[in-house]
């Protein structure tokens, strides 16, 4: 999408955080496929440092019509996740699929495109992309379309539960900008476009 949609996109956010009214979870189970699942009563709280944003936009604008996928690192800072250090992993694209053929050890969140306009994680992607990562976002039509936070369960095993989001701009949009621009540039370079195309078969003795 073009960059000045991207920015116009600052106009149209409620710049207010959310508040815990409480732990997040209360004591009340209820036995999912033989698992005790936590009631929500408030969702997690992630912020998305808008160089992460940025670094989305920048590979949407470059690559066109494919998936991609850029990793991050997600922490705990008081009563919010907070999500920066993009960084663009080694992997090969297409309109349908994206596969990482090299790990980045260290990060723990991933953004991942749709180019379809599917709003919704599949499974392929819950069992590939988000089952290793503790935050998922889903970037759709150039923007932030979901974004999911796994959780440890009372019997050990994790579920991905939806999260609240809000864009976190630390010092200046420009330089936020600037460090999102520089990790996907930087990051292109170790991404492999493949395209197919059908070319219709050519009738016998024409």
């Amino acid at each position: 999408m073009p960059r000045s949609d991207f920015k116009s996109k600052l106009s149209k956010i409620d710049w207010y955080w959310y508040e815990y009214d409480d732990d997040g979870w209360d004591t009340g189970v209820e036995i999912v496929r033989g698992c005790p699942v936590a009631r929500r009563r408030g969702a997690p709280i992630v912020l998305v440092r808008w160089s992460v944003l940025a670094a989305a936009a920048r590979l949407e604008e470059l690559l066109g019509d494919v998936e991609f996928l850029l990793y991050a690192k997600a922490r705990k800072n008081g009563k919010y996740i907070v999500v920066d250090e993009p960084v663009v992993p080694k992997q090969r694209v297409s309109y349908a699929s994206v596969t990482v053929e090299e790990p980045i050890h260290g990060t723990n969140a991933v953004l991942h495109r749709h180019p379809s306009g599917l709003a919704s994680f599949s499974d392929v992607d819950d069992e590939h992309i988000n089952a290793n990562n503790d935050v998922s976002i889903l970037w759709v039509d150039g923007w932030v379309a979901k974004v999911a936070v796994k959780v440890r369960l009372p019997c050990g095993a994790y579920e991905l539960v939806d999260a609240r989001w809000a864009p976190l701009v630390v010092g200046s949009i420009e330089d936020e900008e600037a460090a999102g621009a520089r990790a996907a540039e930087e990051g292109i370079k170790r991404i492999t476009v493949q395209r197919w195309y059908w070319w219709p078969k050519e009738r016998s003795g024409r």
